[in-house]
């Protein structure tokens, strides 16, 4: 109860400091959101903490981190921390990892390179999620994909390099209250592209038209053996 009420004594605290959007925090290194919900990883990601507001005002920090598709969000051993709420600036020094998908390794860059995370090597694509440090507040785990957050809301957004390919600005924020909740730099992601409705439209009735017209074949050839 008690971490329930703390959860939302902050929202409050920091809904009038929000912005009812996430907002690209640099526009000028950054396209807009495109929408993207899972991405291709290459044998080698890098990531930068660019914003935690649980840090900002000391608040516990949270935990980023990513997990393969197709394995199941709920299940605490399928996300793999990349940040976790000790990660916090140093001398102004912004957290930093480094992720090995050959051997399963998650590396913490502002300890030389030691071993921060291990966890079984898999391919495929991955999303992203976002949780506030769960010994504090009540368990709150934000996804990229949108239908595996809360009545499937988008509380993500990904922002492309402009110069740089497959380079990323990840922000998340609270669903509804708009509360901005942190922003990563992820490079060595591809997007993986979701079909516009009207395209699985055009699919669907493409793929409709073709069974029709092997319906129309077997049926004429059945005509013609019994008539002969």
């Amino acid at each position: 109860m008690k971490k329930g009420l703390l959860t939302i004594m902050i929202i409050l605290f920091c809904a009038a400091q929000s912005q009812a959007l996430i907002v690209n925090p640099r526009p000028d290194l950054f396209g807009a959101d495109d929408g993207s919900e899972l991405f291709e990883p290459c044998s080698c990601l890098l990531a930068v903490e660019g914003f935690d507001l649980f840090d900002k005002y000391n608040l516990g920090g949270s935990t980023f981190g990513f997990f393969f598709w197709g394995t199941d969000p709920n299940d605490p051993g399928n996300l793999i921390p990349v940040f976790e709420p000790d990660d916090v600036r140093v001398n102004g020094d912004r957290p930093k990892a480094a992720v090995d998908f050959i051997n399963g390794i998650v590396r913490d860059m502002d300890e030389g390179g030691d071993i921060q995370n291990t966890f079984t090597p898999g391919t495929g694509n991955i999303g992203f999620f976002l949780q506030a440090d769960p010994e504090k507040y009540d368990p709150i785990i934000l996804f990229t994909v949108a239908s595996l957050n809360l009545g499937g809301v988008d509380a993500a957004a990904t922002f492309p390099h402009l110069m740089k390919a497959n380079t990323y600005l990840i922000g998340f924020e609270l669903p509804d209250a708009g509360i901005t909740l942190a922003y990563e730099a992820i490079r060595g992601i591809a997007p993986v592209p979701v079909p516009e409705p009207e395209t699985l439209i055009l699919t669907g009735l493409g793929l409709f038209m073709m069974m029709l017209y092997a319906w129309k074949l077997r049926k004429g050839s059945w005509k013609k053996r019994h008539v002969g």
